[in-house]
């Protein structure tokens, strides 16, 4: 389920509206949220089916965040002819209802902020992940081609594009 919230949903939407995003050319932005939690994924996406046995709740919620990484760096070569950019983002511990009673959490604004810059930045560095308004540190598979296409691959089957 986390990684049909957390990737599989986004991928989907992303991959429908690849199309009107092509028509809108250069300037135009695919900002994907991911997590500092990329950092932690022991491994990429696949299998995206774990079985019983074999389910992790962290490492579900940790690969699926860095499969939105992976996929943004995918984007921004595919899309480069395009001059269509992409980033992914890290949007900060953020309160909301599910975690209203912690307080060492950003608020809803605060928490925007990156998703924000990376929107309208003149700076931005397409593929890049994006943690406090700048370029930060990001599983070194985000980068791995080969796990991309096989990442991209993987979804793609999950969704029934292919």
């Amino acid at each position: 389920m986390q990684v049909g919230t957390n990737h599989l949903g986004h991928f989907l939407l992303t991959e429908l509206l690849l199309p009107e995003v092509n028509a809108g050319g250069k300037g135009t932005r695919i900002i994907l949220l991911s997590s500092v939690a990329n950092l932690h994924a022991k491994d990429s996406l696949l299998p995206l089916n774990v079985d019983e046995a074999h389910y992790n709740s962290l490492q579900c919620y940790f690969r699926s965040k860095l499969a939105n990484a992976m996929y943004a760096n995918y984007l921004s070569k595919k899309l480069l002819p395009t001059g269509i950019q992409t980033a992914s983002v890290h949007p900060g511990g953020v309160m909301t209802e599910i975690s209203r009673h912690n307080l060492l959490l950003r608020n809803p604004w605060e928490g925007a902020q990156t998703t924000i810059y990376t929107a309208l930045t003149q700076n931005l560095h397409s593929g890049d992940y994006y943690a406090d308004c700048k370029v930060a540190k990001v599983n070194p598979l985000v980068y791995d081609m080969k796990a991309q296409e096989e990442m991209v691959s993987a979804s793609r089957k999950a969704v029934d594009l292919d």
